[in-house]
């Protein structure tokens, strides 16, 4: 065979080649694109967080009635209510009496947003559930050696950002629990 002539069996290789090399620079795009969009996210929730402070500090302030920083009100339980005396805004301590907790609601009472904090650990939710029913749902939680973003759509697909250590790990599952997407985000040093 001369130089330079091209043969079926080159001509498959090459295509193949070129249809793997096409499928990993779709998925490269996609994960970048993962890791763009859960950015946007942790800043939007990094901003949110923010805002609940401030509204949460505004009516603690309008409750002692900005008196000095000498005064103290200790509550185990505070409740900023609506006129109807539905519990908007609670403080209290953590379900497990080990830490403290901030409970959001809407209007209607249903629980929207929870903060809760104990020993080395903290979490914070938010949920478009209504009366209990699974929904979208945004959750974060970090602890001394890991740390985890996931986010739950209404029928049970997730999309779960996880750190264990120094190791980043992304998983997307569909509905039905079955994996479309795991992988870690760098891989581990062979050391």
């Amino acid at each position: 065979m001369s130089k330079g002539t091209l043969t079926l069996a080159s001509f498959d290789v090459d295509s193949r080649f070129r249809r793997s090399f096409a499928r990993l620079n779709n998925q490269m795009t996609e994960v970048q694109a993962l890791t763009a969009r859960l950015e946007r996210l942790e800043k939007r929730n990094r901003l949110l967080t923010l805002m609940c402070g401030a509204c949460l500090a505004i009516p603690i302030l309008a409750i002692v009635g900005w008196q000095s920083t000498t005064d103290t009100v200790r509550v185990k339980r505070l409740e900023v209510i609506d006129d109807r005396g539905v519990p908007m805004i609670t403080l209290s301590t953590a379900r497990n009496g080990q830490g403290g907790s901030i409970v959001m609601r809407d209007s209607l009472g249903e629980k929207r947003s929870w903060w809760e904090v104990g020993p080395e650990t903290g979490a914070f939710t938010i949920t478009s559930a209504k009366d209990g029913s699974n929904d979208t749902t945004l959750g974060m939680q970090v602890g001394p050696r890991n740390g985890r973003l996931a986010i739950i759509s209404k029928n049970g697909a997730l999309l779960s950002t996880n750190m264990e250590g120094d190791d980043p790990r992304l998983e997307l599952y569909n509905a039905k629990g079955g994996t479309l997407f795991a992988a870690p985000l760098r891989p581990k040093s062979s050391e």
